[in-house]
C-alpha cells in the first residue's frame, strides 16, 4: 500500500505537530559543500550508505522540481539490505541541529516497493543494484514539496535549505537506519511553481549540462533585413545564461540571457543578420552550482539572401476580340520585370465582381453579359512575391444575325387557298420568328402566322411575308420573302 505520512522516526509519542507548521520563507542554495552534519568527523550516525537517483534511461538524477524529484523514476542504494528484507520505501527528512536524526520530522514520499527491481524495461544501473531499491510512480510519488513548504525549517549555518533524502528497507523490525543523499533545496511559491533542489551529498563532480541547437523564429532562408530572434533550450532546467555565437563570436542581441526557470528556453533580442551565411550555436552558463558549462550546441546553419522584388507589369494587359455576345475574348500577358515563375493566373471581372471558374486566359461572352463592362486581371509570382495588373474594361454589345436563305411562300397560288411561309435560314437560329403578311407591299392586318388563306382581295395581288428573328444578346433582324402573286 502507498502512503503518504508524516512521522518523527524513532521518537515514540513525539508530538509531531509541534514540529510542523507552514513556513512562509523560501530558502536558496547556501553552498554546494556538505551540510554541517555530513562530514568526515560528524557523518548522520543513521546513514548506513548513499542514494542515486535514475531516470527512466539509467541517468542520474541530481536536481529538479521539488513535486517530481526531476523526473526520477528509481532511487538505488548502495547498502546491503538486512536478510530478508525485499521492499524499502523513499523519506524526506528536514535537518534539526537540535536533534539527532532520527528524530527529525520525516514524510514518506514513495509506496512500498519490492527490490531488486526486476520490472521489464529497467535500466541495467538499477537492476543490477542489490542494495534497497524504490522504484517510484511518477504520478504521485517524489513530491517533496508538499512536506518542505509546511515543516519548520531549521535556518541555522549548515542546515538552512537542507533536507535529507532516505531509503530504508520495510521489513519488520523496523530499521533504524538508511541510505541519504542531502540535497540543498529553493522552495517556490505555491504547488504549481513548487521549486527545485540539487544534490549536494554525496558530493557529485561538476554535473554537466547541454545547450538545445539554436531555434530561428524565422525558417532559413530569409531576405536581407528581415529580423529573426534565436532560442535554445538548457538541460537540466537549472539558473544560468545563454550566449549565442555567429561562426563562434557571441550575438550582441544575444549574449548571457537568463534562461526560464521553468522551461530552461532562452531567446535572443531580434535581430537582423546580415546578407550570407551564418553557423549559429548556443552554450549554457549555469549559475546554479554544482554544474558546469554546457559545450557549443549543435550548429544551425542559416542563409540570408538579397531580397527578389515581385513582378512589375511593363507593358499593360490587354484583350483580344471582339466585345459581343458569342464572341471570345483572349488575355494577352504584356511583359513583366523581375522574373514571373509561369504559369500567369487569370481571372475575368464582370461590372466589378469576380466571375466563378473563370481561370483561363480565355472568356467566352454570353447574353446576360450585354451592357456590362468586363476587364481580365493577370497575376504574376516569383519568390519575392505576386503582381498584378488588368486588362482596359470593355462594354459588352449585342450581336447581329446573318439570314443566309430568305424565307419561302409555298402553297396553291389561288384564292381561298391556304399558303404557308418558311423561316428561311440564319445564324445563328433565332429563338422566336415572328411574321406579317404584306399584299402589294401593304400589311395584311391579323396575318401574323406563318400560314395564310388567301381571300378575294388578293387576286391579282403580290403576297411577301416579313419574318423577323428574335434570340437573346443580339440585335433583331427582319427579312422580306420573294412576293407571290395571286391569280
Amino acid at each position: 500500500m502507498r502512503v503518504s505520512r508524516l512521522v518523527a522516526l524513532g521518537a515514540v509519542g513525539a508530538a509531531v505537530a509541534s514540529l510542523i507548521s507552514v513556513n512562509p520563507a523560501s530558502a536558496a542554495y547556501v553552498s554546494t559543500s556538505p551540510p554541517a552534519y555530513v562530514g568526515d568527523t560528524a557523518i548522520d550516525p543513521a546513514s548506513n550508505g548513499s542514494i542515486t537517483l535514475y531516470d527512466a534511461s539509467g541517468t542520474p538524477v541530481t536536481s529538479g522540481s521539488l513535486k517530481d524529484l526531476g523526473g526520477a523514476i528509481y532511487a538505488a542504494t548502495s547498502t546491503t539490505p538486512r536478510v530478508g528484507a525485499i521492499k524499502a520505501i523513499l523519506s524526506i527528512a528536514a535537518p534539526d541541529h537540535t536533534k539527532v536524526s532520527t528524530l527529525w520530522a520525516s514524510q514518506t514520499v514513495s509506496g512500498s516497493t519490492v527490490f531488486p527491481v526486476a520490472t521489464p524495461g529497467a535500466p541495467s544501473v538499477v537492476t543490477s543494484a542489490t542494495g534497497p531499491t524504490v522504484t517510484l510512480n511518477g504520478t504521485t510519488d517524489g513530491n517533496i514539496y508538499s512536506f518542505l513548504s509546511v515543516a519548520v525549517l531549521d535556518h541555522t549555518a549548515g542546515y538552512d535549505g537542507y533536507a535529507q533524502l532516505r531509503v530504508k528497507d520495510t521489513k519488520t523490525p523496523n530499521a533504524t537506519t538508511w541510505s541519504t543523499m542531502e540535497i540543498a533545496f529553493e522552495l517556490g511559491a505555491d504547488a504549481q511553481n513548487p521549486g527545485t533542489w540539487q544534490q549536494v551529498y554525496p558530493v557529485v563532480s561538476s554535473l554537466g549540462t547541454t545547450a538545445s541547437a539554436p531555434m530561428p523564429s524565422l525558417a532559413s532562408p530569409q531576405t536581407a533585413g528581415t529580423a529573426i530572434t534565436l532560442s535554445s533550450t538548457a538541460t537540466p532546467v537549472v539558473a544560468g545564461t545563454m550566449t549565442f555565437f555567429d561562426y563562434g563570436v557571441p550575438i550582441p542581441q544575444g549574449t548571457a540571457i537568463p534562461v526560464d526557470g521553468t522551461t530552461g528556453v532562452a531567446t535572443t533580442a531580434s535581430f537582423a543578420p546580415t546578407t550570407g551565411d551564418h553557423d549559429f550555436t548556443a552554450v549554457f552558463t549555469p549559475t546554479a552550482p554544482g554544474y558546469g558549462a554546457s559545450a557549443p550546441s549543435t550548429d544551425l546553419i542559416y542563409s540570408v539572401v538579397t531580397p527578389v522584388l515581385p513582378p512589375t507589369s511593363q507593358t499593360s494587359v490587354t484583350t483580344t476580340g471582339a466585345h459581343v455576345v458569342d464572341q471570345t475574348l483572349t488575355c494577352v500577358n504584356g511583359t513583366w520585370s523581375n522574373n514571373p515563375t509561369p504559369p500567369f493566373a487569370y481571372s475575368w471581372w464582370l461590372n466589378g465582381r469576380q466571375i466563378a471558374g473563370k481561370t483561363t486566359n480565355k472568356l467566352l461572352l454570353t447574353a446576360s453579359m450585354v451592357g456590362l463592362p468586363v476587364f481580365c486581371k493577370v497575376t504574376a509570382t516569383n519568390t519575392g512575391g505576386t503582381g498584378y495588373d488588368d486588362s482596359p474594361a470593355g462594354l459588352i454589345a449585342k450581336a447581329n444575325f446573318k439570314n443566309t436563305k430568305l424565307p419561302v411562300i409555298s402553297g396553291v397560288l389561288k384564292v381561298g387557298k391556304l399558303l404557308k411561309v418558311t423561316d428561311g435560314t440564319w445564324s445563328p437560329a433565332g429563338t422566336k420568328y415572328t411574321y406579317q403578311w404584306k399584299r402589294n407591299g401593304v400589311v395584311i392586318k391579323g396575318a401574323t402566322k406563318n400560314s395564310y388563306r388567301t381571300t378575294s382581295a388578293d387576286k391579282r395581288k403580290s403576297l411577301t411575308v416579313t419574318v423577323s428573328a428574335t434570340r437573346a444578346g443580339y440585335n433583331n433582324k427582319a427579312v422580306v420573302s420573294l412576293g407571290k402573286k395571286i391569280s
